[in-house]
């Protein structure tokens, strides 16, 4: 081998533990995070939030439940003849009282109707007096024996015969007169006019919808309530609802009926609702939402619903912090609130911290740390 072959050889060796000796040093410097990563990993930082107490305060089982507010007494009111709209004395939203007159219809046929059947009535009454009078003459002719008995019995026909025309045309007088008093609309109930669906000089027909009132003093609420409630439903019970746009108010009623058929789409059961509204803040039409009492007033330990675990055929149970450590612990739920998603339990402590996160078993003594 030459001088100049050797003088390569050892620049190379050299140039080869040169990089050695960093990498060496690079891995000695990545065991040592990864160990403090691990330690790091094994204390679970939980938050403020996934975090609860366990106190003491009152429960009550509710069940929540949705409807639209709908007029408990409303009418409408529509045209007894066909005719045209000759005024009209209300508008939406005006306060009417039983009697009132509304609308008034026009038709000039009604007085020629009624003119018709006045004449007909007094000319039947002229004839009435005429054969009524040949009757009580014939009856006396009879007892005489100046006219046959087949004489007397037809004018005592005739006389009958005459007395049910006259019935006949006083009932046409009647409907005459009738449908001039059914040309002027009153209000058959005291409230407020909700819908106006004619104007003047419109025409309609009999039968033909012209007015809505309701009374706005009282209210219904159609609601739908779940169906596992078919049987703790009752008439009395309380509810409870709130509106949308009225959040910060909280309204009341008192069931009165219950459908004993469930919705075959929904299979939720419908209730109706009276509600009092005497000071008007609610409408008829509004959406609200609220929940029914279905149980008794407990009191005891209370925890979220959330914080609760149920694994098949195992108790349900819970994750308490003791001394840094999670620890499960068993509970009974003794009643639940699905409204407020809080349950009634019994194998806690008041006290006692819980978490509300979903844990494996493997969580079970592992360090915990809450976030202040």
């Amino acid at each position: 081998m030459n001088t100049f072959a050797l003088s390569s050889m050892l620049r190379a060796l050299s140039m080869t533990s040169g990089l050695l000796i960093p990498l060496a040093l690079s891995g000695c410097q990545t065991d040592q995070p990864t160990a403090s990563t691990e330690a790091a990993v094994r204390v679970l930082e939980l938050s403020q939030r996934d975090v609860v107490t366990v106190n003491t305060q009152s429960l009550q089982s509710r069940a929540a439940m949705s409807g639209t507010l709908q007029a408990l007494q409303s009418t409408t009111l529509q045209a007894q003849v066909s005719a045209t709209i000759e005024r009209v004395k209300v508008r939406e939203g005006d306060v009417v009282k039983r009697g009132d007159v509304l609308i008034t219809l026009y038709n000039s046929d009604l007085q020629s109707r009624l003119a018709q059947a006045q004449a007909n009535l007094a000319s039947v009454k002229a004839q009435l007096i005429v054969v009524q009078n040949l009757r009580d003459r014939n009856a006396k002719l009879f007892k005489k024996g100046f006219v046959s008995e087949m004489e007397y019995e037809r004018s005592v026909a005739d006389a009958q015969a005459q007395q049910e025309n006259l019935n006949a045309q006083q009932a046409m007088v009647e409907i005459a007169q009738k449908g001039i008093r059914d040309s002027v609309i009153r209000a058959p109930m005291s409230g407020m006019v909700a819908r106006r669906l004619v104007e003047p000089s419109q025409a309609v027909n009999a039968g033909q919808t012209l007015l809505e009132i309701v009374d706005p003093s009282t209210l219904e609420l159609k609601a739908t309530a779940p169906a596992y409630t078919q049987n703790q439903l009752k008439v009395g019970q309380a509810i409870v609802f709130r509106i949308q746009g009225l959040a910060d108010q909280q309204f009341s009623g008192t069931i009165s009926r219950i459908n004993p058929v469930a919705n075959n789409q929904s299979r939720t059961i419908n209730l109706y609702a009276k509600v009092d509204n005497q000071t008007q803040q609610l409408r008829a039409g509004l959406f609200a939402e609220g929940s029914i009492q279905i149980g008794q007033q407990r009191q005891g330990t209370v925890l979220p619903v959330q914080a609760i675990q149920s694994l098949p055929n195992q108790p349900s149970m819970v994750w308490v912090i003791r001394q840094g450590q999670l620890q499960p612990q068993p509970v009974q739920i003794i009643d639940t609130d699905t409204v407020s998603g809080l349950a009634l339990v019994s194998g806690v402590h008041v006290g006692e911290q819980v978490t509300t996160i979903r844990l494996a078993e493997g969580a079970k003594g592992r360090a915990v740390k809450v976030a202040s």
